[in-house]
């Protein structure tokens, strides 16, 4: 599958192209930057005009075949001289988000353009830069304040646009570990507003059940899409002492099972588990085979509740619990929370009553 450039390449690329037209006075049409690991990449411009700030150059965003809300969306600078002794001054502007919650890459209050991008642009701006001159290079994303409402920014504080990222400079297809680690920033602004307890959830729906149903702060609750093991490892690394997994009972009943990626491709043991508790808490075989043949976890949830087979779902939290456990060996307090498709409670386990109530999310 083809790969693709980071926000922070096409920052760098328009940045190059701008400082290169200030300098030459001359139009361009294609520009070429270094990437972090010294490969050379060549970008076609979109714009490049001369206008009475400065210069403004565009480029599209090419993600390649990775599934980026950020694919085909215009990356520009407005690039000027400057006075003052820092050469290569960099600012956001329209679309690019501004960082309001401590734990992030960027200060509080800076435009959120990570560190890897901001030495990119330097290093490639520098090549050319005339001894003795200065530069101001404001980064901007037209659509990118809409487009920052399908990521996480809202929920890491970085309000009004995208963020320019990358670390490498490309972006690999559909890549697993880019997702992780897009996630990460969200523990880390947790554990700057000082939580020691954190409750993850898969997405959006599992977020706004536990909002719904608890006061836990916003900053305090994590999304970890199909990678609890990961975000567990992830909580022990940054020294989180207990968390709360919650959330639909269909991906976190595998939890029992000892699967630690929920992924419906990587395991789906969601009725095998349940059939096996039901029949610990004394389904018939007839029932035990009903929950085996449905299709979906809330079929099996009715078939649970018409046989009076509730009684399964405490162990089951326990057991998820107890596995949690012993993934991150011990390092963490693990509590499960299981909902149903509406929001509904359907079970928590003790530790997590024990970590809600010393951590003031709900009562006794």
């Amino acid at each position: 599958m083809r790969e693709g450039f980071s926000t922070g390449t096409c920052a760098a690329a328009v940045a190059t192209a701008g400082v290169q037209m200030l300098i030459t006075g001359q139009p361009l049409a294609a520009v070429s930057v270094f990437l972090p690991q010294g490969q050379e990449a060549v970008f076609t411009l979109e714009q490049a005009d001369f206008i009475p700030e400065g210069v403004r150059c565009c480029v599209l965003k090419d993600g390649g075949d990775d599934p980026d809300v950020t694919h085909e969306t215009p990356i520009c600078a407005l690039v000027r001289w400057a006075e003052g002794p820092e050469r290569v001054r960099i600012r956001g502007g329209q679309g690019v988000g501004r960082v309001t919650k401590a734990g992030l890459k960027v200060p509080v209050g800076e435009a959120a353009i990570n560190p890897v991008p901001r030495q990119m642009i330097r290093e490639n701006v520098q090549r050319i830069l005339p001894a003795g001159k200065s530069v101001e290079i404001t980064i901007s994303a037209p659509y990118g304040e809409e487009l920052a409402k399908k990521t996480l920014n809202p929920k890491l504080g970085i309000v009004g646009g995208i963020s320019i990222l990358g670390t490498t400079g490309r972006v690999r297809p559909m890549s697993n570990e880019a997702f992780k680690e897009s996630l990460i920033p969200q523990l880390s602004v947790a554990r700057a507003a000082g939580f020691k307890s954190i409750c993850l959830v898969p997405g959006g729906s599992g977020e706004r059940a536990v909002r719904k149903l608890f006061n836990v702060p916003e900053d305090a609750i994590c999304q970890m899409s199909n990678w609890l093991g990961f975000m567990l490892s992830q909580a022990v690394d940054l020294g989180f002492e207990a968390v709360i997994v919650a959330g639909h009972i269909g991906k976190i009943i595998k939890v029992a099972g000892g699967i630690f990626d929920t992924h419906s491709k990587v395991a789906d043991a969601r009725l095998e588990i349940m059939a096996a508790y039901a029949g610990a808490v004394g389904a018939t075989p007839e029932v035990i085979r009903e929950i085996l043949s449905q299709g979906t976890t809330e079929a099996a949830l009715e078939i649970v509740k018409q046989n009076g087979l509730e009684a399964l779902y405490a162990p089951l939290a326990q057991q998820a619990a107890k596995r949690a456990e012993g993934y991150v060996q011990g390092a963490l307090k693990v509590g499960i929370v299981f909902f149903d498709l509406s929001g509904n409670l359907i079970a928590l386990d003790q530790n997590a009553n024990e970590i809600g109530r010393w951590s003031g999310w709900w009562g006794s």
